[in-house]
């Protein structure tokens, strides 16, 4: 089992559907990519990626039909969010509460 569809299992323990629930990609490489596919199989809404470099994040949210976010613009989108899958590679924490 992959870490992606390991996320993906949670999510769906978590809440009763995953229908609609809006996502929030950390990260816009290969593993971000799959989380993403898994999920939307499960029936998940927007998805919006978000990368420190946002031409980075372009690519994969296009052809997911979502949305590009650099990283340092993330918060309104994280408001938004139901499902945060994080898939990059920061040796520091991104998020503080």
């Amino acid at each position: 089992m992959s870490i992606p569809y390991a996320a993906v299992a949670l999510a769906r323990r978590l809440f009763s559907s995953l229908e609609n629930r809006k996502v929030m990609l950390i990260g816009s490489g290969k593993m971000s990519e799959l989380s993403a596919r898994y999920l939307m199989s499960a029936g998940v809404g927007k998805i919006s990626v978000a990368n420190r470099t946002y031409e980075h994040a372009q690519t994969p949210a296009r052809g997911l039909g979502g949305t590009a976010v650099c990283l340092d613009d993330r918060l309104p989108y994280l408001a938004q969010a139901d499902i945060l899958p994080r898939s990059n590679g920061c040796s520091h924490l991104i998020f503080r509460r």
